[in-house]
């Protein structure tokens, strides 16, 4: 009986940063370890942590949940070992509470027995009446999760394992009975050729967590860890039924991205850029960097959190003695050059909104971000003779529409509109909607900016039929992603 392991993890200390239980309601919850260290990308010359490298500019963890979120109600947890200092100067419970709103996040003080031990820490955040998702935090499946989900849903089965086709025994395999059942899941052995795939579900936590106690009792080590996959045989033994989701084979339904190469591989496919480009959902911008605390904005500290966080940014821009400078008000020395803030984006090429503080800078705005290689910008807000300079440079230009400017300057030539309300919101969801028709990107203003409460305009936005092609500018772009979401 292997006591000891069970012990050390019910002592293992933890770190419980917000818990949200919803009682009473379906609510699938979905762990995701990220224990691993990425090593090998640090050997490969990567800084980030393996959570935050980017994937066409969106941070790796974040694409992973997008491809995991399902349309039921949800919660995620997330499994860290890691160093607490990493997760403080990454931002990291930040980061995930902004992408993943609701979030539980637990940080471990050093190893567990493996994936299984891991998931096992995180009992305490679970109902244990309510079904539950595993995951790995360094993959993307071409399915939708909602199909896959649906098949435990719409089945007698206690266990559902997404599953691909594979004969190397780096994986799991799973073995069926003559009607197609799961019969049990060996680690490391081909027995047939369908692999698992790193998903796996269980029809209530509780069978979970009894199944690894059982698994850790018995100490059904593999190559000296506790797998996820093999606790299914605990409850296969006691007579439930377990199924299986096959989503095709390795690199043709599933793309892992836990190593440089195969990394490089997935961000070789079109497919990989569909977490940026594939939906077509209202982006969030911020108005000076996200910024805390006003005198932040437009400061290095406001633009690294904005874009860290995955939102782009408006930001003012003028020229002082040949360079270009970030600044709302006259300069006065000491401010952060435009090439700086390109730096602090370093290549994600988040939306950047730059609203034109001087004439005369098209050209040496266009030069600028062709050298740093940022295609996602727009330049607004300057005089109207001068908005001829920007369409000669082909720099994406947006003309303004507000209550004191109702008609707008260059509206046949301009590619969007940059939508304000100084006194109220004085347009209708028929003016987004008949600018958005006629082809014009829309960049809505948020009420807070001018002193105002911002609910009714978002609640106005989140009821459109469409959101393609619109963009908020807002002080809270938090708040915005858990509202809009």
């Amino acid at each position: 009986m292997n006591t000891v392991v069970i012990d050390s993890l019910q002592s293992m200390p933890l770190r419980q940063l917000q818990i949200t239980h919803s009682k009473g309601i379906f609510m699938l919850q979905i762990i995701v370890p990220m224990a691993g260290a990425g090593s090998r990308f640090a050997v490969a010359g990567y800084t980030d942590p393996k959570p935050l490298i980017p994937v066409h500019g969106v941070p790796m963890i974040k694409v992973v949940i997008d491809n995991l979120t399902p349309n039921c109600p949800h919660r995620f947890i997330f499994i860290f070992i890691c160093q607490a200092d990493q997760v403080a100067t990454y931002s990291l419970r930040e980061k995930l509470n902004a992408w993943a709103p609701g979030c539980d996040i637990v940080e471990l003080g050093g190893l567990t027995g493996g994936a299984a031990c891991s998931v096992y820490t995180a009992r305490h955040l679970l109902d244990y009446s309510q079904q539950v998702m595993i995951a790995n935090s360094d993959q993307y499946v071409d399915v939708d999760i909602n199909a896959y989900l649906q098949a435990i849903n719409e089945s007698d089965a206690a266990g559902l394992i997404m599953t691909m086709k594979a004969s190397d025994p780096k994986w799991s395999f799973v073995g069926f009975s003559a009607e197609g059942l799961i019969t049990r899941v060996v680690e490391k052995e081909v027995i047939s050729d369908e692999a698992t795939v790193g998903i796996y579900n269980f029809r209530n936590a509780g069978q979970l967590i009894s199944a690894i106690e059982t698994m850790v009792m018995k100490d059904l080590r593999v190559n000296g860890e506790f797998y996820v996959a093999p606790a299914y045989n605990e409850i296969i033994g006691r007579g439930a039924k377990v199924i299986h989701y096959s989503i095709g084979a390795e690199g043709h339904g599933m793309y892992g991205l836990g190593i440089p190469a195969d990394l490089n591989q997935f961000l070789s496919l079109p497919l990989s850029r569909q977490p940026r480009e594939g939906r077509p959902d209202m982006q969030i911008i911020s108005h000076r960097g996200y910024w805390l605390q006003k005198p932040e904005r437009n400061l290095p500290e406001a633009f690294h959190r904005s874009f860290d966080l995955g939102f782009g940014t408006e930001t003012d821009v003028r020229d002082v003695a040949g360079q270009l400078v970030i600044s709302h008000d006259m300069p006065v020395g000491g401010e952060l050059t435009l090439e700086e803030l390109l730096a602090i984006m370093a290549g994600r090429n988040l939306p950047l909104a730059i609203n034109i503080k001087a004439d005369g800078m098209a050209q040496a705005l266009a030069k600028t971000f062709a050298r740093y290689g940022h295609t996602n910008w727009f330049a607004f807000d300057m005089a109207v003779p001068d908005m001829r300079s920007y369409f000669h440079a082909n720099v994406i230009t947006y003309t303004r529409l507000s209550e004191v400017e109702p008609s707008p300057a260059w509206i046949e030539k301009a590619a969007g509109v940059w939508l304000d309300g100084f006194e109220g919101e004085w347009f209708s969801s028929q003016v987004i909607g008949d600018l958005l028709s006629q082809g014009k990107q829309v960049c809505v203003v948020s009420p807070e900016l001018h002193g105002r409460d911002h609910r009714s305009l978002w609640q106005q936005l989140l009821e459109l039929d469409a959101h393609d092609g619109l963009t908020i500018c807002t002080d809270i772009p938090a708040d915005a992603a858990t509202f809009f979401k």
